[in-house]
């Protein structure tokens, strides 16, 4: 039985409660995890993607050109191409914890240029490309090295934030969490602001 479901703009995947993940749709940059027909569109067939892992799979998330799986353990598996410098990963490979500062990952969100990932002590990496954004100071012109390696969002983390919650849209990121010094809720936005996405004046 399927338990979970993510679709981005021509591939998708599917979590089963048997702890396997299944892809559809495009397979050109590697987000199928098909090695032997990366190049090739597998249009509807479904095919079962080899995470090597025991681990509790918590999350599967698709961005446009690459796919991220979450363990309960705070393990990310890639493959795809997140970042436009990256050459196509054809196969789930795990992404090196030590990225993360040695940190488990707690949550993924992809949008069409920027992936975000939340780790458990409240802090934020991307990795992308991001629209230039002044929104509450934040510096959103990432793009994370040529290898595509998440970074992590100092400003955030320096200003005392601990963020909860994450969102990446085609061009724009969200945040939610908590400030160290006043406990108060606040949100924080960054990239493109097209249509009032950043509930800005400004574009």
């Amino acid at each position: 039985r399927v338990s979970q479901i993510s679709v981005c703009e021509d591939h998708a995947l599917f979590l089963t409660d048997d702890n396997k993940v299944y892809g559809t749709g495009n397979n050109q940059s590697g987000q199928r995890g098909v090695p032997d027909v990366w190049k090739e569109d597998l249009g509807s067939s479904f095919t079962e993607i080899a995470i090597t892992t025991s681990d509790r799979i918590v999350q599967i998330e698709t961005g446009v050109k690459a796919s991220f799986v979450l363990t309960a353990t705070g393990e990310v598996f890639t493959c795809g191409t997140i970042h436009p410098k990256c050459k196509p990963q054809r196969f789930m490979s795990k992404m090196d914890r030590l990225i993360f500062g040695r940190k488990g990952v707690t949550q993924i969100s992809s949008g069409e240029s920027v992936t975000t990932f939340l780790t458990e002590d409240g802090a934020v990496y991307v990795v992308g490309l991001a629209e230039n954004s002044d929104a509450k100071g934040i510096n959103a012109s990432v793009e994370g090295g040529e290898e595509g390696i998440p970074v992590k969002i100092a400003s955030l983390w320096d200003e005392g934030v601990r963020v909860n919650m994450i969102s990446s849209g085609a061009n724009h990121s969200v945040v939610v969490g908590k400030s160290i010094a006043t406990n108060e809720t606040v949100v924080y936005g960054w990239g493109g602001n097209r249509n009032g996405a950043l509930g800005q004046n400004e574009r």
